[in-house]
């Protein structure tokens, strides 16, 4: 499995030329929203990361935090 960047055109997924023999096969689409978030996006951001912050901030995962 890898992680490339691609471009679609809206119908098809466009991928850079150095990758065009691949074999077909299934693939996972991620759509990355480009430019600004709205106001209540970026709202609901921060919302969720300070959630994620008070849960994962525990003596018991600061393991994870050197990896």
């Amino acid at each position: 499995m890898r992680a490339i960047s691609a471009y679609f055109d809206g119908k098809h997924g466009i991928l850079p030329d150095h990758l065009q023999d691949i074999p077909p096969g299934q693939v996972i689409l991620i759509f990355d929203e480009i430019g600004e978030m709205s106001q209540e996006k970026a709202a609901w951001a921060r919302v969720q990361d300070s959630a994620l912050t008070q849960v994962w901030a525990n003596d018991e995962d600061s393991v994870y935090d050197s990896l």
